[in-house]
C-alpha cells in the first residue's frame, strides 16, 4: 500500500482547446489521511470547500487560491493542528471567517484576501502565535481590528486593506511589542481616531493607512521604494519618511 503524502494538481478542470469544464473538490480527498500538502491552487475549481478536510490531520499546506470556490470556510480546518500554510485567496468564499480557524495553532501564513468574507475579524486569531503573514485584504470585514491581533508578536505583515473596518487603530497592533512586524496595510477602511504614535518604536518598512477619510491629525505613509526584499533600505526610508510625525509625538506615546 503507497502512502500519499503530497498532491499537486494543475489544469484539472481545463478540457482540450483551453475550455474549462464544471468541476469541484470531491469530499473524499478526506481520506487521505497521510496527506501533507495539497497543491489545487489554479486550477478553475468550483463549488465550496468541503468540510471533509478537515480529517487531513497531518495537512502541513493547503493551496486552493486562484480558483472559483465559493461558499463558507469550514470551520472544520480548525481542526488541522499541524497546518502552517493556508491560501484560500482569490475565490469567491463568502460569510465570516470562523473563530474555530484559531484552532490551526501552527498556521504561519494565512491568506484569505480576495474573497467575499463579511462580518468581524475574529479577535481569536490573536491566538496563532507562529503567525507571519496575514492577509485579509479586499473583502467586506466590517467592525473594528481586534487588539487581540497585538498578541501576534511574530507577525511579519499585516494586510488590512479594502474591506469596511471601522473604529480606531488600536495601540496594541502598532507598538513597539510588534518586534517582526514590518508590513501594514489599513487602507481603503472607514477608520478613525488618531494614527497612534507608538508605531515610531517599530521596525517599519511599509505603512500605508490612506483613504480612511476619518482619521484626524497628521497621517503617516511610509512605502517600499526598493521592493519588498530590500528591507535594510526600506527600513532605513521608512524612518525616514515617518520623521515628521514621529517629531509630534510625546514621550508618554511612545
Amino acid at each position: 500500500e503507497r502512502r500519499v503524502v503530497s498532491l499537486s494538481v494543475r489544469a484539472v478542470c481545463v478540457l482540450q482547446g483551453h475550455a474549462e469544464r464544471a468541476c469541484d473538490i470531491p469530499s473524499n480527498i478526506g481520506e487521505l489521511s497521510e496527506l501533507q500538502s495539497l497543491y489545487l491552487n489554479g486550477n478553475g475549481l468550483q463549488g465550496p470547500i468541503p468540510a471533509e478536510l478537515g480529517a487531513l490531520g497531518q495537512l502541513r499546506a493547503l493551496y486552493l487560491n486562484s480558483n472559483k470556490l465559493w461558499g463558507s470556510l469550514p470551520r472544520e480546518i480548525g481542526d488541522l493542528k499541524h497546518l502552517e500554510r493556508l491560501h484560500l485567496n482569490s475565490n469567491k468564499l463568502s460569510g465570516e471567517i470562523p473563530r474555530e480557524l484559531a484552532g490551526a495553532t501552527a498556521l504561519i501564513q494565512l491568506e484569505l484576501h480576495q474573497n467575499d468574507f463579511s462580518g468581524q475579524i475574529p479577535k481569536e486569531l490573536g491566538h496563532l502565535k507562529n503567525l507571519v503573514q496575514l492577509d485579509l485584504n479586499d473583502n467586506a470585514l466590517t467592525g473594528p481590528i481586534p487588539k487581540e491581533l497585538g498578541d501576534l508578536a511574530t507577525l511579519h505583515r499585516l494586510y488590512l486593506h479594502n474591506n469596511n473596518l471601522d473604529g480606531e487603530i488600536p495601540d496594541e497592533v502598532l507598538s513597539a511589542k510588534m518586534g517582526h512586524l514590518a508590513k501594514v496595510n489599513f487602507s481603503g477602511n472607514m477608520l478613525h481616531g488618531y494614527v497612534p504614535h507608538s508605531l515610531c518604536r517599530m521596525q517599519l518598512t511599509q505603512l500605508d493607512v490612506s483613504s480612511n477619510d476619518d482619521l484626524q491629525g497628521k497621517v503617516p505613509h511610509c512605502e517600499a521604494p526598493h521592493g519588498f526584499h530590500s528591507d535594510v533600505d526600506n527600513l532605513r526610508d521608512c524612518k525616514e519618511q515617518l520623521r515628521d510625525f514621529c517629531g509630534l509625538a510625546r514621550p508618554e506615546e511612545l
